[in-house]
């Protein structure tokens, strides 16, 4: 008897031969970093973007997705990768922004992908609702594993 792994992906995951290939928002302001997680990471993940806030609500309203990776500094955005994920999560205690307002992802991953990790701790982000942390410069090989790994893990908690 044979065994196969198991997956629910999101609605928006698709199948690229044998391969499921998760579906990832990429919420970064920074045009360069976005086009080198494109460069290395497309050919694994369906990669969408989103450059502030704003951008990412409407998204997520939108599409379900399997992990949503979040920079915290958004330059231009009137909130943080931090005050994102709170509010995703349920976690926020201020009022959210009209654009915010009812857009939840709580069993959807969340990791930060930062240049800020000697100003944040791994434990503050994981109370804002972080799975993980991984810093800039990406090791793009690392994120990969942590996003298929932390996938499996929610879909066999679930099961």
């Amino acid at each position: 008897m044979a065994f196969s792994r198991f997956t629910a992906p999101a609605r928006n995951s698709r199948v690229k031969g044998d391969t499921l290939r998760l579906s990832v928002l990429y919420v970064e302001d920074e045009d360069i970093n976005w086009e080198i997680a494109q460069h290395e990471l497309a050919g694994e993940f369906n990669l969408s973007r989103a450059i502030d806030a704003r951008e990412a609500f409407r998204l997520i309203a939108q599409h379900p997705y399997d992990v949503i990776l979040l920079d915290i500094q958004l330059c231009g955005s009137d909130i943080d990768g931090i005050q994102i994920a709170r509010l995703l999560k349920g976690r926020c205690l201020d009022a959210p922004p009209a654009y915010a307002t009812g857009v939840h992802a709580m069993s959807t991953p969340l990791i930060f992908v930062t240049g800020y990790t000697a100003r944040y701790s791994r434990e503050d982000l994981l109370r804002a609702g972080g799975e993980d942390v991984i810093a800039k410069p990406v090791d793009f090989a690392r994120l990969s594993h942590l996003m298929t790994r932390i996938v499996e893990r929610g879909v066999a908690a679930r099961h």
